[in-house]
């Protein structure tokens, strides 16, 4: 008989293991259908450590299992970590609730034992057909949805099909409000131009947008609902078309030419080009493909540049004429009134909305609080004060006597000698934290926001250290959340957060507050007022 003899080594490795084990994390929970709320079976739920496939001892892990009929699921065993989540099953889309663009990841610490519920949402479809301009099928065009801007339920977010020979396409996914456009390959209807005499045309077909608009700003919004499908999407393509925006400067001087400026955004990218008018001041851009452009001039006069309003040109099939009415802008006279605050120097800025629009100057408030806005253009501005010191907030802005609350100055028709008081207050709120799962993260993001829409409003701050504090706030309701940027493509924009944001905590802040709010990433709060 063998005698087996377990070292000091052997014994201590042992008791490593128990300990390892001891500290293993878990997680169950209960799978659902969004829309029913009732338990699903037969859903596949994974967890894959966020660095698998790195060189990392012991990151390659991998968990799963599969729900009951009562929707139950539970994975045991798991080495703590960070995971993707993931829920599959046929007919059933599974992704963040606080934004589809995010990752749906999960952190479990060692020895916790998580109970994780997750709601899957029954794929909406858009069906539909494309057809040329005679109602014949076309094969092979690519159809995709885009979520309209102005009503994306779960963010921004793109899904595409392809025709095939009845023409007839069909998108699953998820649900929201979306344009629908169909694109033909540039080779289907490459080749060379044929001479015709009957008055037909051999150009390539444009991205045509439902229903058979040829710039998306005038393309039909489109609802998916969760678990039905939307028939009846046809498109009938059109051929592409080559438009031009022409148009005349006015106003300047006989001595110098205008610079013309265009600019258009579209699909997240902008471009921008510009030209040199003629002497009469005329100008004209060729060769354009269809949407919305932004056309603006300025003239150098003297030691002052002339400049035009910014003006909105949407164009499809036929082509636009403009006229830019050169300006010095008017001069606009302001009151500045101080609640509580005595700053050695305050300057009031406008911002225009547009971002192309031409600054304006002055602004620096005297001692007896008033102050000067010159070259101040027809367009809509936001009022800034700087430096706002402290606490300190714009408690209200007034034009002509009339207060303006929705944040926006409209001088769309000009300041026509209207004057802007604005006042400030010195006892702003305060609202400040820490991010409870945010440590070991090189930056994370946080927003304070009261209108989820303006992102001109938006008040926004880098917690380098899992902590964060907004200054300044005027009284009223908010939204707070924060965010890792890492999972939203390092936040090149605001966009893909308007999801978060509208289902963010709501918080209340008066004047003087001094509260502490503690956060979740991907904007649950995790903590009520201390």
């Amino acid at each position: 008989m063998r005698r087996i003899v377990r070292g000091r080594s052997g014994l201590l490795g042992l008791i490593t293991c128990a300990g390892l084990l001891g500290q293993s994390a878990g997680v169950e929970g209960v799978v659902s259908d969004s829309v029913t709320h009732m338990p699903l079976a037969r859903v596949h739920v994974s967890l894959v450590s966020t660095t698998a496939g790195t060189n990392l001892a012991g990151t390659d892990d991998a968990y799963g299992a599969v729900s009951d009929e009562a929707g139950r699921y539970a994975i045991g065993n798991m080495r703590p970590g960070t995971f993707v989540v993931r829920a599959r099953r046929a007919g059933y889309v599974y992704f963040d609730p606080q934004n589809v663009t995010a990752t749906p990841t999960l952190t479990l610490k060692a020895g916790e034992q998580r109970v994780f519920g997750m709601a899957v949402v029954p794929e909406a479809s858009i069906a539909g057909r494309v057809t040329d301009e005679f109602g014949d099928p076309v094969q092979g065009v690519a159809v995709q949805v885009v979520s309209a801007p102005e009503a994306q339920p779960y963010g921004l977010w793109t899904m595409r099909a392809e025709t095939d020979d009845r023409g007839e396409y069909r998108i699953s996914g998820l649900p929201g409000k979306f344009y629908v456009e169909a694109s033909i390959p540039p080779l289907q209807t490459s080749g060379t131009p044929e001479i015709r005499s009957d008055g037909s045309s051999t150009s390539a077909y444009a991205t045509t947008y439902y229903p058979g608009a040829l710039a998306r700003e005038r393309g039909s919004v489109v609802e998916a609902v969760a678990g039905r499908t939307v028939t009846g999407i046809d498109i009938r393509v059109a051929h592409r078309r080559e438009v031009k925006i022409s148009g005349t400067v006015k106003g300047g001087n006989a001595t110098a030419r205008a610079r013309v400026s265009i600019r258009v955004i579209h699909d997240g990218g902008e471009a921008e080009d510009e030209m040199e008018a003629g002497a009469d001041g005329s100008f004209a851009f060729a060769g354009l493909a269809p949407g919305e452009y932004r056309l603006s001039a300025v003239m150098p006069s003297g030691g002052e540049a002339l400049r035009s309003p910014v003006v909105k040109v949407t164009v499809e099939n036929d082509d636009a004429v403009v006229t830019l009415p050169l300006t010095r802008g008017e001069v606009m006279v302001g009151s500045l009134v101080v609640e509580g605050v005595v700053p050695v120097t305050l300057t009031v800025r406008l911002t225009p909305e547009e971002s192309a629009a031409a600054p304006v100057r002055g602004g620096v408030v005297a001692a007896d609080g008033g102050f000067l806005l010159d070259g101040v253009l027809p367009g809509v501005y936001r009022v800034a004060v700087d430096p706002l010191p402290g606490n300190a907030y714009i408690k209200s802005v007034a034009l002509g006597g009339a207060e303006v609350r929705n944040g926006e100055l409209d001088l769309s028709r000009g300041v026509r000698g209207a004057g802007l008081k604005v006042t400030v207050s010195g006892n702003g709120g305060q609202v400040s934290g820490a991010i409870a799962d945010g440590g070991g993260r090189r930056a994370l993001f946080v927003v304070l926001t009261g209108d989820v829409d303006s992102f001109a409003t938006w008040k926004s701050a880098i917690a380098a250290d899992a902590s964060y504090t907004f200054s300044g706030i005027k009284p009223g309701k908010y939204r707070l959340f924060s965010v890792d940027p890492m999972l939203f493509g390092g936040l090149q924009s605001y966009e893909p957060l308007k999801a978060i944001a509208a289902r963010a905590t709501e918080i209340e802040v008066k004047e003087g507050d001094r509260l502490t709010r503690d956060l979740t990433l991907s904007g649950r709060d995790a903590a009520s007022a201390k």
